[in-house]
């Protein structure tokens, strides 16, 4: 046993070593990567840092890859693997550096279109081989074959060796009072699937362009079992219900539907990875009958793809163009590009080239990720363009077209609310230079926060009735200096319904106070009369916000009077619910807590 376990120990270090020799940079990358993780579990900086950088490590990764592989099959000669290594280097620091001052959702679709389109790329990098007994189609399929697997392999690996190690650190924390902290765990995932992925995948680089060798679907009878059983029968079901949907479509005159594009996307899946298991079949007697139906799937898939694209389109002029819409057409444009080009090779009894696939789609990836046509891009000047409509057909904008807040709020309930949700849309998605043109141009830095600090809580909407919303001011454990000797009651007021109880109160004497309210006014009445709380400021307050906002020290304090003028007291307040009306000047306390501070 102790043998073999060196005997592991040594094959495990060689191959280790052997990786890092072939990919430096790629390793290197990797443990960066993970270095960088791990300083973020611990907040050594910011969030947004480590998430640009890693999210771009990604297509960088991919491409550094390519570069290293094509110089391994000689495609490459050493000092172009250098230069264009360095490219992919700055380009990865000059992007992740970019989006770590403003990280906006669309720059996620970009990062993921530009690593699908490398992965294609990967796909058929076997074909740059310069001496090789095999065939090109041959070849790119087997070392496509081992890039999935072995990439898949590696991933369930790694999964496994996480969820393993969190079991033990956590079974050994739980049976020996450790208290270990929850951060080991992210640390953990950070070492093992940074390099680890990155190490696995390098160590295989000599098998997977192994083109001499088979690969073992080849010799095995379950890839023959998994598309006689799995893949046909499921693309047949699938192209079934597209189809018996299509004679709907056309019968009834409806617009189709647009669950329709992920069952046509589906179909296109199945009907490539039905493609991928014959390709061991072609070579060998009994199949033609299978083989040529699965050659038939892009002639049956294509006439269904038109019917998919209508019914994104409907969605595109209902709401315009995202980015989720943009990658859903795209994938059915490049769907229908390899369903042509497989229809052209069935009707000449040629087999469709296995680099079709994967060329298409990288080309229309890397297409949708970049330049003045990419998926944000063509998102950002819809919502744009939708933003500015619908601030005209609302009303809400000033002279230049800017966003009009008071004029929002007078009209949250006639389409205010959402005009400002579309333009927290457009800020969060596109970032400030999108929204720059909807601010007003005379605002201060610390006017523009508290513009779109109002401007996005209009978003939430209200639990009362049309033209109706409560707000919530908070003081937030704001301080307060009690003044002279008083004695001071906590005290809870609520509103159930339209009317309010009185919320009673017993003194120090024994005699009894009833808090409540009428309109803008708190009241308080005792045995020494009645005094009243001016609530108005407080409720025109409530008419800036939409949902919540805070209370500050002079406006937590309601100064409580006689019916002479004469100061009885005060109200600190906590909390205070007011209702304000979206159309009128009506106002309703529906909640007040606080303190009841009666002077002596």
């Amino acid at each position: 046993m102790q043998a073999m376990m060196v005997r592991f120990l040594q094959n495990f270090g060689a191959m280790a070593r052997q990786a890092a020799r072939r990919h430096p940079l790629e390793v290197a990358m990797g443990l960066g990567v993970a270095a960088l993780l791990s300083g973020g579990v611990e907040q050594l900086w910011r969030d947004e840092l480590v998430i640009a950088w890693t999210l771009t490590a990604v297509p960088a990764l991919m491409w550094v890859f390519a570069v290293s592989y094509l110089h391994i099959l000689k495609a490459l000669k050493v000092g172009w693997r250098v230069a264009l290594s360095v490219v992919g280097l700055g380009v990865w620091s000059g992007w992740a550096w970019t989006l770590s001052g403003e990280f906006v959702d669309a720059e996620i679709w970009r990062v993921g279109l530009a690593s699908v389109g490398l992965v294609a790329l990967l796909m058929v990098v076997g074909l740059a081989a310069q001496k090789s007994a095999v065939g090109a189609r041959l070849r790119t399929w087997r070392a496509a074959y081992r890039l999935w697997l072995y990439g898949g392999m590696s991933a369930l690996y790694l999964g496994a060796l996480w969820v393993g190690l969190a079991l033990a650190v956590y079974s050994v924390d739980t049976l020996f009072d450790l208290s270990v902290d929850g951060e080991l765990y992210g640390h953990l995932a950070a070492w093992i699937f940074g390099p680890g992925f990155v190490w696995m995948l390098a160590a295989r680089t000599e098998e997977i362009f192994d083109f001499e060798q088979e690969v073992g679907a080849e010799a095995q009878p379950w890839s023959h079992r998994l598309g006689f059983y799995l893949t046909l029968p499921l693309a047949s079901v699938y192209l079934v219900i597209t189809y018996a949907y299509a004679i709907r479509v056309l019968v009834v005159g409806e617009a189709p539907s647009n669950v329709l594009s992920p069952l046509i996307l589906g179909a296109g899946v199945l009907m490539w990875m039905s493609l991928e298991q014959v390709e061991v079949m072609r070579r060998k007697g009994g199949y033609e009958t299978l083989v040529r139906v699965v050659d038939a799937l892009p002639v049956v898939v294509g006439p269904m793809v038109p019917l998919a694209i209508w019914a994104v389109f409907e969605r595109i002029g209902q709401y315009g163009w995202t980015e989720f819409r943009y990658v859903r057409l795209l994938a059915l444009a490049t769907l229908l590009a390899i369903c042509g080009v497989g229809a052209v090779g069935y009707i000449r009894r040629r087999p469709m080239g296995l680099w079709v696939v994967p060329v298409v789609v990288a080309a229309g990836t890397l297409v949708g990720a970049l330049g003045p046509i990419s998926a944000p891009a063509v998102a950002e000047r819809s919502q744009v363009v939708r933003l500015q409509r619908e601030i005209s057909a609302q009303g809400v904008g000033d002279a230049q077209g800017a966003i009009d807040v008071d004029k929002v709020y007078a009209n949250l309930s006639g389409g205010g609310r959402e005009v400002a949700a579309l333009a927290y849309y457009v800020h969060e998605h596109f970032g400030d230079d999108a929204l720059a043109q909807f601010v007003p141009a005379s605002l201060t830095p610390e006017e523009r926060a508290s513009w779109e600090k109002r401007l996005w809580e209009a978003r939430w909407g209200s639990s009362e009735g049309e033209g109706l919303r409560v707000v919530s001011l908070s003081a937030d454990q704001v301080a307060f200096e009690v003044i002279m000797a008083a004695t001071l009651y906590p005290f809870s007021y609520v509103v159930y319904g339209e009317e309010g109880e009185p919320t009673l109160l017993t003194t120090t004497e024994g005699a009894s106070l009833e808090v409540w309210a009428e309109g803008a006014t708190l009241i308080v009445e005792g045995e020494q009369g009645r005094w009243r709380g001016d609530l108005s400021a407080h409720a025109a307050m409530a008419r800036n916000y939409a949902s919540s906002g805070e209370l500050d020290g002079s406006m937590r304090r309601v100064v409580l009077v006689d019916e002479a003028g004469a100061r009885r007291g005060e109200v600190v307040l906590d909390v205070l619910g007011v209702r304000v009306g979206a159309e009128d000047a009506s106002v309703m306390i529906q909640r007040a807590n606080g303190l009841l501070v009666v002077d002596r």
